[in-house]
This record gives C-alpha cells, structure tokens and sequence, in this order.
C-alpha cells in the first residue's frame, strides 16, 4: 500500500502528534507498506530556520514543504503533487492539509482518511471564529474523507454530528520504550513533560509551587519542553515574582535518553493542561510507572482512574492542589509503586501491538468503499 501521511510538525519538530504519526508511520514501513510523510520545512518553535526538503528518518520519506502562516494557520498549496503519487492519504488534524485536499480532491483523486488529533480547540482564542469554520469548511472536508478517525471519546463526541463515516481508534505509543526505567525516585521531584503552550497551562504548576512553598513542602519541579518565542521568558518572569525560581528547573528540550533518566528520578508526574486530545506525555509517564497527578480533563479521565492509576485535581484551585499532591507525596512508597504499576498495565492497552491492526483495516476499507467499517 502506498501511503502519504500529512502533518503540519513532523521530526525533528517534537511534540505528541509528531511522535504519534512517526511511530505510526515506521511501523507501517516496517509491515511492507511504501509511505511518506509531507510537513512543513520548519519547527514552530524555531521560527526562520528551515529543514531540510527531503529526508529519510526510521525508513520513512519525508517531504518538507514552504509555507505561509504560522502555527494558527497556514498554506502550502505544494502539497497536491504529493497526493497524487500515493494510494491513500492520511491526514493528521483539522487544518489546511484536511481543507485544501478535500476541495481539490476532483484533482487528485485520492481517498482519504483524517485523524482528528483534537481540532483546533486547544485553546480558547478565536472562539467563535473556530466555531464558524466548524460548522461550514471543515464540516465540508470531513464530510468527503473516507473515514474519520477520532482518537479520544471527546473527540468522537465532538466530530461525530459532522462525520458520517466515524471510528474510535485511540493513541498508540510504544510502551516498551519504557520498559527499562528503574525507579530511583528524588523525594518531591514533580516532572512536566510536553510543550510549553498556553493550553498546557504550565503557569499554573508555577502557581502550585507557591502554594506548597507557603505549606512548607521541599517539593520541585522539573519542566521539560520547548515552547514557542516568548513563552519560556514568560515563565520564567513568573517563577521569579512568585519566589519559586530556586525550586523549578528549565530543562528545554531533552532527549529519549534524557527523558527516561528524568522518569526515573520523577516521584510524580503532572499536568495542568486544559485541553488534550489524548495526553501522550502522560501516558508516556504512566507507562514507566510514575505515578501522575492531573488536571480533571475528559482525556486525563480516560487514561486514570482516581486513587487507582493515579489522581485527578482541579489545577486552577492550587491550594486544594498542593493539599492532594502533599498527601500524595507522602504515600508509603510500596503503595505508589504499586499504584505505578497499575497505571504501566493501564497504558499497555494502547502500545501499537494492540491499536496498528485497526489502522491497517482503515486503509483496507477506505481502498475498498463497498466494504462496510464497523463504528
């Protein structure tokens, strides 16, 4: 089968899509299909300096188009002579790639199929104008695509009145990438991982590290990920006036080796985010066997089960915040380990053993039009 995946990011360009579509795509390389990946020739997060146009990562061709705009929109109309050398195209997020390919398709003439990845409602910016385009452009595109492929129940929920043709297929990720962290927990090391956006709502961790200095605790934090210009400045201004500055490390951007030394020594995870698709760094933490402490968010609720595989807290609320995280903090360190390997076996449901079968039955069906696709 001859695959074109399109992503706005893809590597070295990081984040949870990104990880998602090359994990996705390596292993579809790897069971003998021929695929490609087409992205944008720059990371958002390194405005102005330009990738290289084509390359091959883990067995995978990779395409990297010029564009205008940015990280809210964009074009890169050179995308279409790229659909029509592929069989089937897999479109990651509701953005230009989904848009332009559905009006162009009389041109292309290739079937498609869309993951939602969220949409665009990470944030609230632009409400109503999401909102609109919701309603008439993408409703349009999704109503051309062969399947949609909403990986959360959220997501399901929400894309479900506008796609006719709808399945749930949630993230994959490799588990047993994790499989080798030993824990060697540092009392009190609380760990982030992931971008640092507005919508993962990093500021309110800072404003959790106040509260528990006011209470007393040793606890510290460790943020791990980039952000975009401005946004690391901008916590680190905040640290500072909230007298935190000496119990938060920026760690920037670190690699897997970096990632799984940091897993080790975490005592908990957490995130504040207000909005994931699925929280891929938080199924990452879960599948070492860290325990995670989380916003109380539908795709949080799906991965943890409270007191079980961790604990849902209302981060916007940070003295009820630090209350739950000290008393977590201070759990006798059998029972956490024995909550962390709850929430191991909980995220082993979702390694790619288990979910890329459904993917490969995606492009057979979408191939194949006449054989109806169980919801």
């Amino acid at each position: 089968m001859k695959l074109l995946h399109l992503c706005r990011q893809y590597l070295p360009c990081l984040g949870g899509v990104e990880r998602f579509v090359s994990e996705l795509a390596e292993r579809l390389v790897q069971r003998g299909h021929e695929v490609e990946v087409a992205a944008l020739d720059s990371c958002f997060t390194q405005p102005g300096h330009r990738l290289a146009p084509r390359e091959v990562i883990g067995g995978v061709s990779i395409t990297r188009l010029r564009f205008r705009g940015g990280p809210l929109a964009f074009a890169a109309p050179g995308v279409l002579p790229l659909a029509r050398r592929a069989e089937l195209l897999h479109i990651h997020n509701t953005d230009f790639f989904l848009d332009y390919l559905a009006l162009t398709q009389p041109l292309h003439r290739r079937p498609f199929v869309v993951s939602t990845h969220g949409g665009y409602f990470h944030t609230e910016a632009y409400r109503r104008l999401k909102e609109l385009n919701f309603r008439t452009l993408t409703r349009f595109s999704m109503s051309r695509a062969a399947l949609v492929i909403a990986d959360s129940a959220a997501d399901a929920a929400r894309f479900g009145s506008l796609a006719p043709r709808l399945r749930r297929v949630d993230n994959a990720l490799d588990t047993r990438r994790f499989d080798g962290v030993r824990k060697q927990i540092e009392p009190g090391l609380l760990l982030y991982h992931g971008r640092l956006a507005a919508n993962k709502r990093v500021d309110l961790l800072l404003e959790l590290m106040a509260e528990l200095r006011r209470r007393g605790s040793p606890a510290r934090l460790a943020l791990s990920g980039l952000g975009r210009p401005g946004e690391l400045e901008a916590l680190k201004t905040q640290a500072a006036r909230l007298e935190v500055a000496g119990r938060v490390t920026f760690l920037g951007e670190v690699d897997e080796r970096g990632l799984l030394e940091n897993l080790s020594r975490a005592h908990l995870i957490v995130s504040a985010s207000t909005y994931e698709a699925f929280g891929l760094a938080v199924a990452e933490g879960m599948a070492s066997g860290t325990v995670p402490v989380v916003s109380d968010i539908p795709a949080h609720r799906e991965l943890v089960g409270e007191g079980v595989t961790g604990f849902l807290s209302d981060f916007t609320d940070p003295p009820a915040t630090a209350a739950k995280v000290q008393e977590v903090l201070s759990l006798p360190p059998e029972l956490l380990a024995a909550m962390g390997q709850a929430a191991k076996a909980r995220i082993r449901r979702n390694d790619w053993e288990n979910m890329l079968p459904a993917f490969e039955e995606i492009y057979a069906r979408a191939l194949s039009p006449r054989k109806p696709l169980d919801r």
